[in-house]
């Protein structure tokens, strides 16, 4: 209601303003999943949120983005469990496969907005190479034509209130809690593994308005628990994952950056990769493609974004403290 004003006054127009106080009666927007007029209207507030944000970003820091591309962000703090290194080595594979002359279905502008704990080396290695790797791209006229990377600076709420209601078309891309919930509220779909919140996500909006990718938590815990994990075994398998990786401390990116960051976080990723992500790397690029694939298909991505506003309200505090009452405290209360 504050951040995104015309998607608020546009869902009061399709099903009245009742949700405002009661989020269930966000369902009440799939009656109208096949409404014509409210898609293409959604569509178009999507457009001008994100207009709005890059406008802001560019006036904010000098950062300029194409309003017209496929905005992928990734907004949480910093940490290798959150896997935004994985991320970053698609950005590396996707430059390479540019290069090569294999495009992306789209243009696509992966945006950053992160923040690391001071004492978090590696994490704020991963910070230095997404940056350098934006650097590298941007300087490349033929790859930042279709490929562009953004780092939000000082990330903070009043970021993520022109951030969140761009509408962000894949969002997040691991477990997280309120943050996956506040994209999925302003129409976002969710790509990521089956594990914090995305489980209850996938439940609410089913299989055909999320993307899932990688190992279950069953099998990452069970390879935990073997202690057999080995990193080196995925990149002999995996050469496109090999050359991502090495990318990252290759001849352009130790001209743009600190070298000893570089191959610390290179070090880190292919002799430790506590956080699995290696497994996932295939999956991931696939699963990525397939999306972007899908926006294509416009009136059916507007579904999609339809389908995970409605479905939001399950995640209000209110409907939370409701079963709270009702399971346990038993209280009586005047509403």
């Amino acid at each position: 209601m504050s951040c995104n004003p015309a998607l608020a006054a546009r869902i009061d127009a399709a099903i009245g303003a009742g949700w405002r106080k009661d989020s269930a009666e966000l369902e009440k927007l799939l009656a109208h999943i096949d409404d014509e007029a409210l898609l293409t209207s959604l569509a178009g507030i999507k457009l001008a949120n994100k207009r709005r944000f890059a406008e802001w970003l560019r006036e904010h820091q000098g950062t300029v983005l194409d309003p017209d591309s496929v905005f992928d962000v990734q907004s949480k703090r910093l940490h290798e469990y959150k896997r935004q290194q994985l991320n970053l080595l698609w950005c590396a594979r996707t430059l390479l496969d540019i290069r090569a002359g294999i495009l992306p279905e789209r243009p696509v502008t992966v945006i950053f907005g992160a923040k690391a704990a001071p004492a978090y080396t590696i994490a704020k290695d991963i910070i230095h190479a997404i940056l350098c790797l934006s650097d590298v791209i941007a300087a490349d006229p033929v790859a930042r034509r279709h490929l562009r990377i953004a780092m939000v600076e000082n990330y903070n709420v009043s970021a993520a209130e022109k951030l969140i209601p761009a509408w962000i078309s894949l969002a997040s891309k691991e477990a997280s809690g309120t943050g996956n919930m506040k994209f999925m509220l302003n129409g976002a779909v969710t790509l990521g593994t089956l594990d914090g919140a995305n489980v209850e996500i996938a439940e609410l909006v089913g299989p055909e308005n999320i993307y899932t990718f990688g190992l279950s938590s069953e099998a990452v815990i069970n390879s935990y628990a073997r202690g057999d994990y080995d990193p080196a075994s995925h990149l002999e398998a995996d050469p496109r994952l090999r050359a991502a990786l090495d990318f990252l401390v290759g001849e352009e990116m130790r001209a743009t950056g600190d070298v000893a960051r570089l191959e610390r976080l290179h070090a880190e990723l292919a002799h430790k990769d506590w956080f699995m992500t290696f497994p996932d790397f295939a999956d991931y690029c696939a699963t990525k493609a397939r999306m972007l694939a899908d926006l294509g298909d416009e009136d059916a991505w507007a579904r999609k974004a339809l389908v995970n506003i409605a479905k939001a309200g399950y995640f209000s505090s209110d409907r939370t403290i409701a079963d709270y009452n009702r399971d346990i405290w038993q209280a009586d209360y005047a509403r």
